[in-house]
């Protein structure tokens, strides 16, 4: 049954069709999820294995980031992920199994006008800065 059949149902079916609406959306919901998962695991999967990885996405959620940075932890020693544009900003995840992230960050947020924190392996929040801006920061203070 099409959707315009269920929302024109009669009205004694009217709360069968909405049920089933509901189901459907929670269906479609998980089948995106599931097929999220995955693209997260062929983005993590591409990037290559180095001592510092540093990567700028358009358009990823800062939990995606936090995913692709968990799938990262044995591929490098520090992980820098960034999702967004010059324009609005940028969100990210900062990841490092060896490094006590607490200080960097501070100085991170304070130079680009940034907010975030986490524990001292995964920190994340969202810098108002381009992306240049951001470069220059990195290269002064880790020399990537």
């Amino acid at each position: 049954m099409s959707y315009c059949q269920e929302l024109c149902s009669e009205y004694d079916k009217a709360d069968d069709a909405v049920a089933e609406l509901i189901e459907a959306n929670k269906n479609l919901k998980y089948d995106k999820d599931q097929l999220n998962i995955k693209l997260l695991d062929y983005v993590s999967s591409a990037i290559e294995e180095k001592d510092i990885i540093v990567e700028f996405f358009d358009s990823f959620s800062l939990d995606d980031l936090r995913i692709i940075n968990n799938n990262l932890k044995t591929k490098c020693r520090l992980a820098l992920l960034f999702s967004g544009s010059d324009a609005e900003g940028f969100c990210y995840s900062i990841m490092s199994e060896k490094l006590n992230l607490n200080r960097f960050v501070r100085d991170f947020n304070n130079s680009l006008g940034g907010r975030g924190g986490g524990r001292g392996v995964l920190v994340q929040g969202k810098v108002a800065a381009t992306a240049e801006k951001i470069i220059e920061f990195l290269i002064v203070f880790i020399y990537i």
